[in-house]
């Protein structure tokens, strides 16, 4: 079934001659999802390149060709190969290196005297890539230049069976030239036959939905004559054609079209205005920077001054004095928490009905990061509001190294408990080590109960009955 096309600009112009020196075009359009045939141009002449060049200028003023019009042309269908390969996925550079390869076991002609490029055609697989090689001779190809030379301007230069995928894929497609062959789809590109003289074809190519315009006035022998133009025609109206101009070989830079000159002219003069803001921006910003610096300078040369002025005033020795009198202060400067924070702090750990009662010891000593302290708190017997005090005060960040270092069983049914601990600032793992020596002393205390408090127990038990 034939492919619609996919186009990708409104028109195309395609320019087609044999060996015998028939030259024929035309012009196709699409219009409402329909390719329509604007009009067509025919012209014997002989077969050199001269004439024929004469010619294609006459045809194109004949179709009032502009010079935005997209122009192709298509060489008579000898004189040239293809093949089609297929090749797994490679860069641009291993992909050229390959087709090099290729391109000696198809001719014996050494690459150096051929002009060859290659078309990538649609595929079903990611894992592999599908090619149609194209070459030719170079002295053939400098001959199809010195023909295009009467087109004035040239988009691309391509044999029409080239183009037949994927345009009209699955379709088998003769040429009716001198010796006229048959181009027929297989699984791994297209295969060339030989077609006999009795072998019917039909007279326009199987593209879909082609309307021949003025060609339905010519017989099918002058229809078939066509064929070479109409398909690559239908083809420069494709996306295909994008891709394939940077892989086929390239038209010379001479004969290629100048369009959107206004616009790259637009384009080179804002480039201009743009390269010129920038730098005027760039003046300014350093002549900025500069004015900075110097204002900088000028600020530090004046504190300079001031002080060389303030130095003058002092006395020789008053530098030295004032050295040792900050070293003596940093001898006295206590780096510990205040006497009022320590308390506030106990206040806020010690949960009633606990409290500070008897001794508390605050061993102050210049010069140190700590201070020792000691104090004691009597709470009911059974209380358990204040089990784990030494791990709270060893949470503290200005309390630290907390431990009970006595526990005894007092009259009235009290409990008074004395700890020892250091009033400093926390340091980074502190909070740990703390917390793992404090459950380490719960945990023993739970295992072993101390003996000496039931000893205390008992004493006190028996003072009770002697004064009863």
């Amino acid at each position: 079934m034939p492919q619609p096309v996919k186009n990708i600009r409104p028109s195309a112009t395609a320019f087609s001659w044999n060996q015998e020196g028939h030259c024929r075009a035309v012009r196709l359009s699409i219009q409402r999802e329909r390719l329509l045939l604007l009009s067509h141009w025919r012209a014997d002449v002989a077969p050199k390149s001269s004439a024929i060049a004469e010619a294609f200028a006459a045809g194109r003023k004949e179709l009032g060709c502009e010079e935005n019009d997209f122009i192709l042309l298509a060489p008579p269908t000898s004189g040239w190969g293809a093949a089609d390969l297929t090749l797994p996925p490679l860069s641009q550079e291993e992909t050229r290196a390959a087709l090099e390869f290729e391109l000696r076991k198809q001719t014996p002609i050494p690459p150096d005297r051929l002009v060859w490029g290659f078309r990538t055609l649609p595929s079903t697989s990611t894992e592999e890539r599908r090619l149609r090689l194209f070459y030719v001779r170079s002295d053939a190809w400098r001959h199809w230049l010195k023909c295009a030379e009467g087109l004035a301007h040239l988009d691309i230069i391509a044999p029409a069976p080239i183009t037949l995928d994927p345009l009209l894929a699955e379709q088998a497609v003769a040429f009716p030239e001198k010796n006229a062959f048959s181009y027929l789809p297989t699984a791994t590109g297209r295969e060339i036959a030989p077609l006999d003289a009795q072998t019917q074809f039909p007279p326009l190519p199987p593209i879909e939905n082609l309307d021949p315009g003025s060609l339905a006035s010519l017989t099918e022998a002058e229809q078939r004559e066509y064929t070479s133009a109409i398909i690559l025609a239908a083809y420069g109206l494709t996306r295909e054609t994008s891709s394939d101009a940077k892989t086929l070989p390239r038209v010379p830079d001479a004969m290629l079209p100048k369009r959107h000159l206004f616009a790259q002219y637009a384009s080179a003069f804002l480039l201009v205005v743009t390269i010129a803001f920038l730098c005027i921006g760039l003046l300014r910003g350093i002549q900025n920077r500069r004015a900075q610096i110097q204002l900088l300078e000028n600020e530090i040369r004046k504190v300079d001054a001031t002080n060389a002025a303030l130095r003058k005033q002092f006395p020789p020795n008053a530098i030295q004095a004032a050295k040792t009198l900050e070293t003596e202060l940093l001898k006295y400067q206590d780096n510990t928490p205040e006497l009022n924070a320590v308390l506030c702090e106990l206040t806020r750990i010690i949960q009633p009905p606990s409290w500070l009662g008897g001794g508390f010891e605050w061993k102050a000593t210049s010069g140190l990061d700590i201070v020792p302290i000691t104090f004691t708190i009597k709470e009911p017997i059974g209380t358990t509001e204040n089990q784990e005090l030494a791990l709270k005060l060893n949470n503290s960040p200005i309390l630290g190294d907390a431990k009970e270092i006595q526990s005894m069983v007092g009259r009235n049914n009290l409990q008074e408990r004395r700890f020892s601990l250091n009033a400093r600032l926390d340091i980074g793992n502190e909070r740990q080590i703390a917390l793992e020596y404090a459950k380490s002393q719960v945990k023993e205390e739970k295992e072993e109960p101390p003996a000496e408090e039931e000893e205390m127990e008992e004493e006190e038990l028996m003072e009770e009955e002697e004064e009863e």
